[in-house]
């Protein structure tokens, strides 16, 4: 479908419909979801895409979650801290992991996003680069307590 691009990943594929003029995006939308079901993949709507995953128990916050035990050991909690950012309805899994133990952050412009799982929001993708620039500066400081 003229705009579509499909993205191959590790264990998942990704069929990304932004690009995909409007009045095909339902039909583009409705095929991917039929060939991606046919090859036994189960399907995760997402913003302007669909994604066809192995049909296990798997996403992206038990991904995440075992990131941080594997890096940092199963009582990573007392080690590190997690900071989660996503803009996608695929992030709330890692968002509801988090809770507790770790930050997460929406990125969505004010007005349009659902309820979310996270704990923070920034409006746009260019306020991811200046948070994590903020951080990468040195700038905050842990607090003596």
């Amino acid at each position: 479908m003229s705009g579509a691009l499909i993205e191959r990943k590790r264990a998942t594929v990704t069929y990304h419909l932004r690009l995909v003029p409007p009045e095909l995006s339902e039909r583009a939308s409705r095929d991917a979801e039929t060939i991606l079901r046919r090859r036994r993949l189960a399907v995760m709507n997402g913003k302007a895409m669909l994604e066809g995953r192995p049909p296990v128990p798997w996403d992206k916050g038990q991904a995440v979650l075992h990131v941080l035990k594997v890096r940092h050991g199963a009582d990573w909690p007392a080690k590190a801290r997690a900071l989660y950012v996503g803009d996608d309805m695929t992030d709330e899994y890692a968002f509801r992991a988090l809770r507790g133990i770790g930050r997460s952050i929406l990125v969505a412009a004010p007005g349009t996003a659902a309820a979310s799982a996270a704990d923070l929001t920034l409006p746009a993708p260019d306020d991811v680069l200046a948070l994590v620039r903020w951080l990468a500066s040195g700038a905050l400081r842990a607090t003596g307590g």
